[in-house]
């Protein structure tokens, strides 16, 4: 038919104008849930008529054209999918990193917390020998020294008190310093002695 004659069509720019069509022919083009995409149209300057042949070749190239329209859409889901799934995997690889680094770091503290416990150990030993071996040595010299005070080896000048009364403080300083360090030893391994006391709270 002649679009020229059809009031449809009869003052569209594209038939009253160039290119001065006078056959359109079309079909619509939905999608499987009743969306309408648009449609296949064929054009002609001259008025036509469609043979059976003619429809069958458009409604064939229409479900050709909405083939690959579904095609490309489910080439642009799977492509969607895809890329979801590749930053999953790499969410998934940096999850396994960190709590690869996560193990190391507990391994390396629990390496850390032995060395720490066995210098601790180490230290306190040393403070331990230490201690007992200067508290020997002190305890001749305060023996020699109440000897003298004593008088057991002689009399002693005023000079003589006087050096001899610098020695015992100095022997008491250092073995109440080292009795302080034995007592801290005990406190950190949890072995601080119990001192009951008498105390007038009147």
């Amino acid at each position: 038919p002649d679009v020229l004659l059809d009031e449809r069509f009869s003052q569209h720019p594209f038939v009253v104008a160039p290119p001065y069509l006078r056959f359109y022919a079309g079909l619509p083009l939905h999608t499987p849930d009743g969306f309408a995409l648009g449609a296949l149209c064929v054009f002609d300057s001259s008025p036509h008529e469609l043979n059976s042949k003619q429809k069958n070749a458009m409604n064939a190239l229409t479900r050709q054209v909405l083939s690959h329209f579904h095609l490309n859409r489910a080439n642009h889901l799977l492509a969607d999918v895809n890329e979801k799934l590749a930053q999953e995997i790499d969410e998934r690889k940096a999850i396994e990193h960190a709590h690869k680094e996560l193990i190391q770091a507990l391994q390396d503290e629990k390496q850390l917390t032995r060395m720490m416990q066995e210098l601790d150990r180490m230290k306190t030993n040393f403070l331990t020998v230490t201690s007992h071996e200067m508290r020997t040595p002190l305890a001749v010299i305060k023996g020699y020294a109440e000897a003298l005070a004593g008088g057991h080896l002689g009399e002693l000048n005023p000079v003589q008190q006087q050096s001899l009364g610098s020695i015992n403080r100095m022997v008491d300083r250092l073995v109440g310093t080292f009795n302080d360090i034995l007592e801290m030893l005990h406190v950190n391994q949890g072995k601080m002695p119990v001192r009951p006391v008498s105390m007038d709270l009147m």
